[in-house]
C-alpha cells in the first residue's frame, strides 16, 4: 500500500501495529482486527484490495494518476484508469497477489526459526515500540511464526 500511495502522490499516516497485542486497533469500531486498515474520508476500509479500490475511486487520485499516466505514456497509448482497473491483467495481478503470492510468502519467511527471527527484525526501527516490546515481539513472534 505504501508504494501505491506514494505513486498516487497521496499524503498518509502509517501506524505500526504490535502484532502480538494489536493494541493500536482497539479504538476502532467493529470486530475487524487485521491489518491493513485505512480511514478514507472518515470511513474505515479493511484489507489491501478494498483500500486500493477505495483510493482509486477518489476523484483527486484519479485526476493525479491520469495526469501522471499522460506524462509517462510517451511510448504507450494512454489507458484510462477505468480501463486499467477493469483489465484482465490488473485483475489477474490483484488476485494473484492477494490469493496466491500471500500464501506462498508465509511459509518461506518462517522456514526456520532464524528466518522467522529475521522477519521480525523490522521492529528494531519502530520508534513507537519500547525496547521491551521490540524484544517481546521479535522473540515471541518468531516462535509463533515458526511453530
Amino acid at each position: 500500500l505504501d508504494l501505491a500511495f506514494q505513486y498516487a502522490g497521496l499524503e498518509y499516516e502509517s501506524v505500526e501495529v504490535n502484532p502480538l497485542t494489536k493494541r493500536e486497533l482497539k479504538y476502532l469500531p467493529g470486530v475487524y482486527r487485521k491489518v491493513p486498515i485505512a480511514k478514507i474520508d472518515g470511513v474505515q476500509v479493511n484489507g489491501s484490495d478494498k483500500i486500493i479500490d477505495a483510493v482509486l475511486n477518489e476523484p483527486s487520485v484519479s485526476k493525479a494518476l491520469k495526469s501522471r499516466w499522460t506524462e509517462d505514456s510517451t511510448e504507450n497509448p494512454f489507458v484510462s484508469l477505468e480501463e486499467f482497473c477493469s483489465s484482465k491483467s490488473a485483475t489477474f495481478w490483484k488476485n494473484y497477489s492477494s490469493e496466491e503470492l500471500a500464501t506462498l510468502l508465509y511459509p518461506n519467511i518462517c522456514r526456520t526459526l532464524s528466518d522467522s527471527y529475521q522477519a521480525f527484525g523490522y521492529v528494531r526501527n519502530v520508534e513507537t515500540f519500547s525496547t521491551f516490546q521490540k524484544s517481546t515481539i521479535r522473540g515471541i513472534g518468531s516462535l509463533a511464526m515458526y511453530f
